[in-house]
């Protein structure tokens, strides 16, 4: 069961939206409203990949797990007291396809795009998770990261975290 993470391609983008299809039928089939067909959308990874952000866990060819890595913040996130300031990346849509879910695909995304948020400057990490998602949010906190703050999107409240990568 060998699986590597790389940059995503545009080629990968219908695995990449059959994984994040997935994981909408497995949020739904438990409650959970977070993702629908506006977002996460074709267009948006498209995007993504352009813009040389996203990357995918690898398994015989397909994509098993996605994680995206930038500096966009969305100006909810304004209205956070984040604990640390310098350079900040920023991690979206993190998803592992359910048959996926407890091979410690996520922790390896999450480790990926701490060590590259580390190599290429960046001081910590933000990011959001949807409250009505208490998996994403227990995972989170313990891979290190402390809620900051909560603002709301179209989908509801989502809790913010940040993650110090050096002192700065």
């Amino acid at each position: 069961m060998s699986t590597s993470i790389r940059e995503a391609e545009f080629g990968d983008v219908v695995s990449i939206l059959d994984l994040v299809k997935q994981c909408i039928e497995g949020m739904r089939g438990i409650g959970i409203e977070q993702w629908d067909e506006l977002y996460p959308d074709r267009q948006t990874l498209m995007a993504d990949i352009a813009a040389r952000t996203a990357f995918v866990a690898i398994h015989a060819e397909r994509a098993v797990g996605v994680i995206v890595i930038n500096e966009i913040q969305e100006h909810e996130y304004a209205s956070v007291l984040w604990q640390h300031s310098g350079r900040t990346a920023v991690i979206h849509r993190l998803a592992v396809a359910p048959p996926w879910e407890g091979h410690g695909i996520g922790r390896a995304l999450m480790r990926f795009a701490e060590r590259r948020a580390s190599a290429l400057g960046y001081d910590s990490i933000r990011l959001d998770a949807y409250c009505g998602n208490p998996r994403a949010l227990r995972f989170y906190a313990r891979s290190g990261y402390s809620r900051v703050g909560q603002v709301r999107f179209r989908k509801g409240h989502f809790d913010c975290f940040e993650k110090l990568l050096r002192a700065g």
